[in-house]
């Protein structure tokens, strides 16, 4: 199942920048912690994701095209 950016932060549409911050260390921080030093490719992949999504959305100019 495809899941948009603001789907996998678990934030609004309209998320402020704070909203996007904050859901981004949570996230990225329960997904460290349940990840062992080499960490399983699925955990890997989500990482990934997580990552890509908050450059888009955190950038308003990124954030404009991904929203269009």
């Amino acid at each position: 199942m495809k899941r948009s950016f603001y789907e996998m932060l678990d934030v609004p549409r309209d998320a402020a920048q704070d909203q996007i911050d904050g859901a981004y260390a949570k996230l990225t921080e329960k997904l460290g912690a349940t990840t062992n030093v080499r960490g399983t490719a699925e955990s890997m992949t989500e990482l990934n994701m997580l990552r890509e999504g908050y450059k888009i959305l955190s950038d308003p100019e990124k954030r404009k095209m991904y929203d269009a």
